[in-house]
């Protein structure tokens, strides 16, 4: 899959939709170093992330995971969390279950979002 520009620039980076149904999606990520997405949670979907570059700290509830290219992550429905660039990072999101952008629930945010 090769790595190209975000579509949706957000202050952590930005994200490309390449599916999206009523029942799951799939997005492209793309994290710039040192950014941190909200810690957030979902109450109708569950997400799958899949590292395709660079290196993410992943924070799943009060645990957190380094995953690097190759690795898979799983965030069930309900449970807080978010993403850390380690390093530029690219990370397809798989989202599955109703899926709507504004089932989110942010909690903390470094850009004034909460």
């Amino acid at each position: 899959m090769r790595e190209s520009s975000p579509a949706v620039i957000k202050p952590w980076g930005g994200y490309t939709i390449l599916k999206k149904t009523r029942l799951f999606w799939v997005k492209k990520l793309f994290i710039n170093k040192e950014a941190r997405l909200s810690l957030q949670s979902h109450y109708y979907r569950n997400e799958v992330w899949f590292i395709l570059s660079g290196h993410i700290e992943a924070q799943i509830g009060n645990a957190f995971q380094r995953a690097t290219k190759g690795d898979v992550i799983f965030v069930p429905i309900k449970k807080k969390h978010r993403i850390i660039g380690v390093s530029k990072a690219c990370v397809l999101e798989f989202a599955f279950g109703r899926v709507l952008e504004r089932d989110i629930i942010r909690y903390e945010d470094d850009y004034g979002r909460t």
